[in-house]
């Protein structure tokens, strides 16, 4: 209740100063994302701040952080454009040394809310992964609710279809780990997303990213011990 109360205090100003008021529905998926941002907020504030991921999965982390020695990590995230009707996701996967061995991007068209996109861009990372030969070991997101969702099995979520999708992807390659990253170190994944928004291309690279997010790869690999 409390944050629709907000966000009818939004429309309010934003009629006031003459704006266009966003539709009901742009208005509810905003909502479910702020109240999963909250959230995520209140969970990490249960442990001792020195603690870099809690009992709930929060992690603290303030860079990325590389998988063990010979083994693979996948970072997604999802970018959803409301007005136009589409969603876009990003993924990429990188050794123990922060090297790219694959990444891409890819427009979906429908109107999903922010965890529908965050979990299909889950899924479409895991397919990928499988498609290209990479057995991953670890599979991040910055959705706290799309990590519970997967690893505590709801009986009742909205995407549960998705997230089995999911299990069974996960199964296909192992004990594979799926954790939540915070959204500062997840972004060559999230600017990966956007890129297949503002571009409406699907795209896929081998061992390598678009040139426009290299500097990000480079930030991830020169704080790999921070």
């Amino acid at each position: 209740m409390c944050m629709t109360a907000w966000q009818i205090w939004n429309d309010r100003n934003a009629l006031y100063h003459g704006r266009r008021i966003p539709s009901v529905q742009s208005q509810g998926e905003k909502m479910e994302e702020y109240l999963e941002e909250f959230q995520a907020i209140q969970l990490s504030l249960k442990v001792p701040s020195s603690e870099m991921t809690n009992q709930f999965g929060v992690s603290r982390r303030r860079f990325w952080k590389s998988p063990p020695t010979d083994e693979l990590i996948l970072n997604t995230d999802a970018a959803v454009n409301i007005e136009e009707g589409v969603i876009s996701i990003g993924a990429v996967i990188r050794n123990h040394r922060g090297e790219v061995m694959g990444s891409m991007g890819k427009v979906i068209n429908g109107n999903y809310s922010p965890l529908t996109a965050e979990m299909l861009a889950i899924r479409e990372g895991l397919e990928f992964a499988v498609e290209s030969g990479l057995g991953v070991n670890i599979a991040e997101t910055d959705s706290l609710l799309s990590v519970q969702t997967i690893n505590l099995h709801f009986p009742f979520s909205p995407v549960l279809n998705i997230a089995e999708d999911c299990r069974i992807l996960l199964a296909r390659m192992g004990n594979c780990l799926v954790r939540h990253a915070p959204r500062r170190t997840n972004q060559v994944a999230h600017e990966l997303a956007l890129l297949a928004k503002f571009s409406r291309t699907d795209f896929m690279c081998c061992e390598d990213v678009p040139e426009s997010i290299v500097n990000l790869v480079n930030y991830d690999v020169a704080h790999l011990n921070d």
